[in-house]
């Protein structure tokens, strides 16, 4: 399994690698290429923050493969995150490339400091920051145009064998590499994502009792499931009758046999859903939990 860290992309400058020739790249590959990346970059920022404006500028060359080095400097700051924004941007764009790349399965971890994407073979690490940052995102198909048209922009030169991202213009290897046999699917204007934002799912699941509220009502329960502690209102009315008459006796840790629905929102920088809420449709048993044992005197 390939790791590939974007976290090492943070900061106010980044290097564009253009494999192919040393020293040289086709003018029309350089220029629409880099113009299309800028038009991403600015679109990300403008959806996460449009009162901070962004200005792209070249201001190194290097060579071995060609590579041009861009710096974003800020025209006008606002907002709670101006000043994150600028080391956010081209980790979202790296990982918005990777999810347009492969079909396989994704699973996403979130740990304490980091966002992994897990999608065949490869793992892909992000700053947490860019994780709490991409709900705000409002149009992803305005940013895929931008990335579509590069990658167009490069399949047309055959001189190009690959793409890459990194952090300083003398790197010996960039920290994101794209082959040229991935710039086809790149090219593409079908992102692979399902066309519904949201969609709901039903699950059968134990949940252990944390908290209980035992009047009809839309207030939430508290459970755990599968490690994680999630909140539910129980929608299943019978289940409130049978607690009427008593045929249930309740403790802190007890469990619940349910049909759990899941509310899910489509993630569009990984193309998963996540999920956003939960209810129970019905109870299906009820468990009581062990009972502490008696101190003796």
């Amino acid at each position: 399994m390939a790791t590939i860290d974007l976290r090492e992309l943070s900061g106010d400058d980044f290097v564009l690698h253009f494999g192919g020739r040393p020293n040289e790249v086709d003018a029309y590959t350089f220029a629409n290429s880099i113009l299309a990346f800028s038009e991403a970059l600015r679109e990300i920022n403008h959806q996460l923050n449009p009162e901070f404006r962004i200005e792209i500028a070249i201001d190194a060359l290097g060579s071995g493969s060609f590579r041009a080095r861009l710096k974003t400097g800020a025209k006008k700051v606002s907002g709670l995150f101006a000043t994150s924004l600028k080391e956010l941007l081209i980790g979202i764009l790296a990982a918005m490339i990777y999810a347009k790349i492969s079909d396989a399965p994704v699973k996403i971890v979130v740990n304490d400091d980091s966002y992994v994407i897990e999608q065949g073979h490869d793992r892909i690490i992000l700053p947490k920051e860019i994780y709490e940052a991409k709900n705000r995102l409002s149009d992803f198909h305005a940013i895929d145009r931008h990335l579509t048209q590069a990658f167009d922009t490069l399949k047309e030169d055959p001189s190009i064998t690959e793409f890459g991202i990194t952090r300083k213009i003398d790197d010996k290897k960039p920290i994101v590499v794209i082959p040229r046999k991935a710039f086809d699917r790149l090219s593409e204007t079908q992102i692979k994502q399902p066309d519904q934002k949201q969609k709901f799912i039903e699950k059968n699941a134990k949940l252990v009792v944390i908290k209980a509220v035992f009047e009809r009502s839309e207030r939430k329960w508290q459970f755990v499931w599968n490690g994680i502690r999630i909140s539910a209102p129980i929608k299943d009315q019978t289940f409130f009758d049978r607690l009427a008459k008593r045929e249930f006796e309740f403790g802190q840790g007890d469990i619940l046999d349910v049909v759990l629905g899941i509310h899910q929102t489509l993630d569009d920088v990984s193309g998963a859903y996540i999920n956003d809420s939960y209810e129970i449709l019905k109870v299906l048993g009820h468990t009581q939990g062990p009972k502490q044992m008696e101190m003796l005197p």
